[in-house]
C-alpha cells in the first residue's frame, strides 16, 4: 500500500493490479475513507484507469461528498446525543 499525496479527499483509493499496489489517500477520518472504499467497489467498470475519460475520473462528485459529511455529521450527533442519555 501506497500513500499518494497527490490527491485529496474527494478522490477514491486507486490501483496497479498487476503490480499489486494499492494507492490511498490521506482521508480525513475513517467514515470518508469508507464512503470512497465503497464508492471506488461499486462504480469502478475500468483497470487501472483505462478510458476514464479525463483526469477528474477518480474523483467523487463534490454534491455526493457533501452528502456524505453531512449524513456523518447527522450520525455522529445522534451517537453523541445517546451516549448522553446514558
Amino acid at each position: 500500500m501506497y500513500l499518494d499525496e497527490n490527491k485529496n479527499a474527494n478522490s477514491i483509493p486507486t490501483s496497479q493490479t498487476c503490480h499489486f499496489k494499492l494507492y490511498l489517500v490521506n482521508y480525513p477520518s475513517e467514515e470518508i475513507m469508507k464512503a470512497r472504499f465503497l464508492y471506488a467497489f461499486e462504480n469502478c467498470k475500468t483497470i487501472d484507469g483505462d478510458d476514464t475519460g479525463g483526469s477528474n475520473a477518480n474523483e467523487i462528485d463534490p454534491a455526493l461528498v457533501r452528502a456524505e459529511e453531512e449524513a456523518a455529521a447527522r450520525a455522529r450527533e445522534a451517537e453523541d446525543r445517546g451516549s448522553d442519555s446514558e
